[in-house]
């Protein structure tokens, strides 16, 4: 049985942006302009990403106990992670 979330199955972001034939969709049109849709995936991934790394440096600056700031720790080490380019050879 298929993955399924929200009566979506198996979303992929690159199905989102390119069709069947690898050429990037439609742009979507937003306040009257047309803007392609990768650089609106772009800009909200970058956008949540650096919220949850404010979020977690705040949690740990104005933590109370280790044990608190541990798993805000944990959350900005992999969203660095993500974040960061694979090493090449």
């Amino acid at each position: 049985m298929a993955d399924t979330t929200d009566g979506v199955e198996n979303l992929v972001l690159e199905d989102l942006i390119f069709d069947e034939n690898k050429c990037e969709r439609k742009s979507w049109i937003l306040c009257s302009q047309r803007i392609p849709r990768s650089e609106i995936v772009f800009l909200c991934q970058f956008l949540t990403i650096w919220t949850i790394i404010i979020f977690c440096l705040i949690r740990v600056w104005f933590g109370a106990s280790c044990e608190e700031s541990t798993i805000y720790l944990t959350i900005l080490s992999g969203v660095i992670g993500y974040i960061l380019p694979n090493p090449k050879l």
